[in-house]
């Protein structure tokens, strides 16, 4: 059985490791520019461009790139579990849904943890997702707050330029936690129907044999 989301989690994980350490490094650049504006105005403001560049950079990739690792995980997902709730079709519809959004995007990880929870295989992958579904909703409504007051305002509070940078910070740290889980989680929901079908077969395998054997 193979499992279709493993490239696209594979170069998510990747994007977002490179987003993780951009963002810290955003966030300790302006905590500097917070304490030591001169200093930083000498010393980091060049760097901090490039940095705020390459950030918007792979924001921009990682959108379709998350679309497309939703949809796989889906039809993984919807191919190990026959009454699972989310289609990979909805999966996507309801992300481009305006409000409702809000609402899907911690339905999806409580469905899946759900999912993994009824098996024995992933109950800790399953608890966890559960777990970041609604911190993921909190930081992801945080985010778009303190970003949305940053590009309000002509002249912005460093303080408000932190604040935005720790919900983006948090919101890639939990993104990357909740890939891990679900490709996690669905590796080990995958090991076990392969090991079933394989004792499946032995067990027929012997019944027959058991049948050509017996006088």
């Amino acid at each position: 059985m193979n499992i279709q989301s493993n490239t696209v989690t594979v170069i998510l994980k990747i994007l977002l490791a490179a987003q993780i350490f951009l963002s810290a490094s955003d966030l300790v650049i302006n905590i500097v520019a917070w304490y030591y504006f001169s200093w930083y105005d000498e010393h980091l403001y060049a760097f901090y461009g490039f940095i705020s560049s390459l950030s918007n950079l792979f924001y921009m990739i990682s959108i379709p790139l998350f679309l497309t690792w939703i949809y796989t995980v889906h039809k993984d997902v919807n191919r190990m579990f026959m009454n699972y709730p989310i289609s990979p079709g909805t999966s996507i519809v309801g992300l481009f849904m305006p409000l409702f959004n809000f609402y899907f995007m911690p339905k999806i990880f409580l469905a899946m943890g759900s999912a993994f929870l009824g098996n024995g295989s992933a109950r800790t992958e399953g608890r966890a997702l559960r777990w970041l579904a609604l911190p993921l909703l909190a930081v992801i409504l945080c985010s778009r707050f303190f970003n949305r007051q940053v590009s309000m305002s002509e002249a912005p509070e460093l303080s408000l330029i932190v604040k935005a940078g720790v919900t983006v910070l948090a919101a890639n740290c939990i993104y990357m936690a909740i890939t891990w889980l679900v490709s996690r989680g669905i590796t080990r929901n995958t090991r076990r129907q392969i090991s079933q079908e394989v004792a499946d077969i032995d067990t027929a395998a012997e019944q027959n044999n058991s049948v050509l054997t017996a006088p």
